[in-house]
C-alpha cells in the first residue's frame, strides 16, 4: 500500500509539474507585426544578364534605373536598361549600347538634371586589352552621347 502511495504522489507531482511547464508555452504571447508578403523576396526583372547588374536610385527616390550586360542572337553585347517605379513595376525595359566583343562591370552614377553617367569595361577579342567605356543616359534610358573610351 506504502508503495502504491508513493507511485501515485510520483504521478501526481508528475502531472503536476508538467501542467506548470506547459502553462508556461501558453499562446498568449505577445507577437510583433507581421511583414507582408512579399517581405525580402526578389522580383524578377530579367533574365539575360551576362554579368552583375549596377543600379542608382534617382534624387527623388521614386524610380530605380537598373542596367546589365547580356548577349545579343548576333553575338554582339548590349546593356538592358530597365527603370522601376517604387512599387517595382517596370516603367522602361530597353537595349542600348550595342557592341562587338565582351561587355563588363557595368557602373551607373548619377548626375544633375536627372542624368545617368554609365560607364563599363569591354573588349572587342580576347587578344585585346580592357578599355573603359562612357555615355551618358536621360532620364528615360536614352543615349545622349556617343559610347567612347
Amino acid at each position: 500500500m506504502d508503495k502504491e502511495r508513493s507511485v501515485a504522489r510520483l504521478w501526481v507531482a508528475f502531472v503536476f509539474l508538467s501542467l506548470i511547464i506547459l502553462s508556461g508555452c501558453s499562446g498568449n504571447v505577445e507577437k510583433g507585426r507581421k511583414p507582408s508578403q512579399d517581405w525580402s523576396r526578389g522580383l524578377p526583372i530579367g533574365d539575360d544578364a551576362t554579368s552583375h547588374a549596377s543600379l542608382v536610385v534617382n534624387p527623388a527616390g521614386d524610380n530605380v534605373n537598373v542596367i546589365w550586360p547580356f548577349q545579343l542572337d548576333n553575338g554582339d553585347m548590349a546593356f538592358r536598361y530597365v527603370q522601376l517605379d517604387q512599387n517595382a513595376e517596370v516603367i522602361t525595359n530597353k537595349e542600348l549600347v550595342q557592341l562587338p566583343g565582351m561587355v563588363r562591370t557595368p557602373k551607373l552614377v548619377s548626375g544633375e538634371n536627372g542624368l545617368l553617367h554609365l560607364f563599363w569595361v569591354g573588349k572587342e577579342d580576347e587578344a585585346a586589352n580592357w578599355l573603359l567605356w562612357y555615355t551618358e543616359l536621360d532620364s528615360d534610358g536614352e543615349m545622349r552621347v556617343q559610347p567612347q573610351m
